[in-house]
This record gives structure tokens, sequence and C-alpha cells, in this order.
């Protein structure tokens, strides 16, 4: 392996990440998630839906950022 290879190898993390379809790919899943907290609510369990959402939340932003 030469220098031009490990050059390339370390340029290619610093490149953008191929965006598919925008991010759209996200709502649906944000969506489902939402109606499955809001399931929870409905039926009486409000604390854990609302736990749910939250954790959710984390998840789908950590999700939007790319880690």
């Amino acid at each position: 392996m030469s220098a031009e290879d490990d050059f390339r190898l370390w340029e290619r993390e610093f490149r953008e990440p191929e965006a598919d379809q925008d991010g759209w790919g996200v709502l649906p899943v944000a969506v489902g998630v939402a109606a499955g907290c809001f399931v929870l609510v409905a039926f009486g369990e409000v604390m854990l839906g609302l736990i749910a959402l939250g954790l959710a939340g984390v998840i789908l932003l950590l999700w939007r950022s790319g880690m």
C-alpha cells in the first residue's frame, strides 16, 4: 500500500455521504413511531408513550445527523 492509497482512504472520510432521496426515508419511520406513541397514550399508558416518544426523537435526531 503506497502513500497515495493511504491518502485516498483518509480523504474518503471527509467526502459528503451520498444522500438517498433527500432524507425522505426518515419521514415514514417518524410518522410510524409518532403514531405508535399516540396509540400508547390513547390506551392509557401515558408515561410509557412519552418516554417512547422522547427516546424515538433522540434516535431519529441521531439518525438524521448521520451518527
